[in-house]
């Protein structure tokens, strides 16, 4: 359902697991909150106890650098007529380029790892909240 500008979500509902409703959320931000909630939760890490000075954790293993044959493999397993990302580059044209562009996404793959930098747009994404088919009650969290 729309407005023709924003995509509209009912009202949800939280219910525990006799069903009670323990909560209504009714304000785009409420279900926003309650729907990262959902597909994002909060994982609880409970840290080894501290033993000695040098710490708890094992020596780190070396960096091996990936190989072009690799990077090749890796483009090669992506679906070729799949949406395409952010940069609107289908893989189709990545499957067809894969020799003149895997030496090159090599190199830049390597200066990254070397320069210990991660670019800005890697580290986003985007998650598409979608109905899942064949639920009945879509005031549900979990139904999407």
């Amino acid at each position: 359902m729309t407005d023709g500008s924003m995509a509209h979500i009912p009202t949800i509902v939280e219910k525990d697991t006799a069903s009670a409703i323990m909560g209504t959320y009714t304000t785009e931000e409420e279900k926003c909150a309650l729907l990262i909630g959902t597909f994002f939760p909060l994982k609880l890490v409970a840290l080894p106890p501290f033993p000695s000075v040098k710490g708890p954790f094992p020596t780190p293993l070396p960096l091996t650098h990936p190989s072009v044959s690799l990077i090749s493999k890796t483009i090669l397993k992506m679906s070729p007529y799949k949406a395409p990302g952010p940069y609107k580059i289908p893989n189709v044209v990545l499957h067809k380029t894969i020799t003149t562009l895997a030496p090159l996404l090599h190199k830049c793959l390597i200066t990254i790892l070397m320069l210990n930098y991660c670019p800005k747009a890697w580290r986003m994404w985007l998650t598409i909240i979608l109905h899942k088919p064949g639920w009945p009650d879509y005031t549900i969290a979990k139904a999407y």
